[in-house]
């Protein structure tokens, strides 16, 4: 019932009325099975497609939410979509919000194959070792996330080169050691910006 009055809310005309189906996501996601969470995923992937920014905006903020509440393997492709969806986004306040979820995702990436729902998204597992089983399915996933980063560092707005630089700790800290060589790169490619504000949050990093 609940998730009917989501599609009609982002069905509507109203742009307050699609950000409120969005809002929604982060309170019901913990409630649904799987077929469910599909449903309420399709109502997300539409809403960081509006062509209203304000939607798109307020969709990003939902997905940061909802990459917290992800204990299921199989929610970790989709999000890694909406990550490479808002890179793409001609809002640079989109696509610096793309960062911000992507190390997010990163760092609970674990939770996703052996978190535990009942302790709750703070409680988040460390990566498994080289040794555990289930190493390389998050090993690929990294590997989809990692190249999101590398090309925000890219990107022509100054405020996304920001972003990355001054976040680029964090995802070093949610990916492991094992890429660590790869984003210290990234910094330091940084620290020669054309961008004075790009180059002082680099140093800072």
């Amino acid at each position: 019932r609940f998730l009917a009055v989501v599609h009609r809310l982002a069905a509507s005309r109203s742009t307050s009325a699609r950000i409120t189906a969005c809002s929604l996501g982060p309170v019901l996601w913990s409630h649904l099975d799987f077929p469910h969470q599909l449903q309420l995923r399709g109502v997300i992937t539409r809403a960081l497609h509006d062509v209203e920014v304000i939607v798109r905006k307020s969709t990003a903020a939902v997905l940061h939410e909802i990459a917290e509440l992800v204990f299921d393997s199989r929610c970790v492709p989709w999000l890694v979509l909406m990550c490479e969806r808002a890179m793409t986004d001609p809002e640079p306040l989109l696509r610096s919000a793309a960062m911000t979820l992507t190390w997010h995702l990163a760092d609970h990436l674990p939770n996703a194959f052996l978190g535990d729902a009942t302790k709750g998204s703070r409680y988040l597992r460390r990566l498994p070792s080289r040794e555990d089983p289930i190493f390389p399915d998050v090993y690929l996933l990294q590997c989809k996330l990692l190249p999101v980063a590398t090309r925000l560092a890219e990107d022509r707005a100054p405020q996304v080169r920001i972003a990355v630089a001054a976040q680029c700790d964090r995802l070093c800290d949610a990916l492991g050691d094992h890429w660590s060589s790869v984003i210290i790169d990234v910094l330091v490619a940084m620290l020669s910006d054309s961008d004075e504000r790009v180059r002082s949050e680099a140093v800072m990093c």
